[in-house]
């Protein structure tokens, strides 16, 4: 079997570089924590994990090298997810126990 070189305009990203930009994002997640406003410690939390969720599905998941209806389809079910999680989060938590 003969390994195939990429074309001229392809290169493969440093797969090191990003998981190191992951554990950096940890580490600042996990330091984080211990920051005396809770609701804005959350949000920041989140909107690391939402960034480290885009590098692992570009990257990891080869999203980006994927056609645009790829995105599209994981776009959409994700909406989904969203529409279900805060339709189902009323009746979760505003109802009434007896």
């Amino acid at each position: 079997m003969t390994q195939e070189k990429p074309e001229s305009g392809e290169h493969h990203p440093n797969y090191v570089a990003i998981w190191g930009v992951l554990v950096a994002a940890l580490l600042v997640s996990v330091l984080m924590a211990y920051m005396k406003l809770p609701v804005v410690t959350a949000v920041l939390i989140f909107s690391v994990a939402l960034v480290k969720a885009y590098l692992v599905a570009s990257y990891y998941m080869h999203l980006k090298a994927e056609p645009f209806f790829v995105a599209l389809i994981l776009v959409t079910g994700l909406a989904c997810l969203y529409i279900l999680f805060f339709g189902l989060v009323p009746d979760i938590v505003f109802t009434e126990t007896k």
